[in-house]
């Protein structure tokens, strides 16, 4: 199946979910992303424990986490 150059494709295509995909954070954890300039699922894989600032729990840190590989289909 070939992608084409629409928003959709392009997502899927080059991995850029924005946060607001995420079922485990709240409004107001969303805007503490969107502070700090985090905007994109990607961004918070490259530094998961660089997530202090949102005060999560161990569990729920953990099930984000799991979240955005499942949605990025992350393999590592």
């Amino acid at each position: 199946m070939k992608l084409g150059n629409g928003l959709k494709d392009i997502i899927d295509r080059e991995i850029i979910y924005p946060v607001t995909v995420l079922q485990t954070l709240t409004k107001a954890q969303f805007q503490m992303l969107f502070d700090k300039d985090i905007v994109v699922c990607s961004q918070i894989l490259e530094n998961p424990d660089e997530l202090g600032f949102l005060e999560l729990t161990t569990v729920k840190h953990r099930k984000l986490i799991n979240e955005i590989k499942s949605i990025c289909n992350f393999k590592g």
